[in-house]
């Protein structure tokens, strides 16, 4: 499938830190070209006043202290 990734999203994700969230996205990115129907993607929501737009909601498991 092909996707395509607003700039300000790009820059975003360049000054996340955290490996693990740095992955999770590599991941959603890689699962998302992978599939042949939006239909396939988990956690996906069409966002309201855009035609094309999506989210995708990033579920990262707490810290334990």
């Amino acid at each position: 499938m092909e996707c395509r990734f607003r700039g300000i999203f790009l820059k975003d994700i360049s000054k996340i830190k955290d490996k693990k969230v740095q992955e999770s996205i590599k991941d959603i990115i890689r699962n998302i070209e992978n599939v042949d129907s939006i239909k396939e993607i988990k956690n996906l929501k069409k966002m309201k006043n855009f035609q094309d737009a999506y989210r995708i909601r990033l579920i990262i498991k707490p810290r334990i202290w």
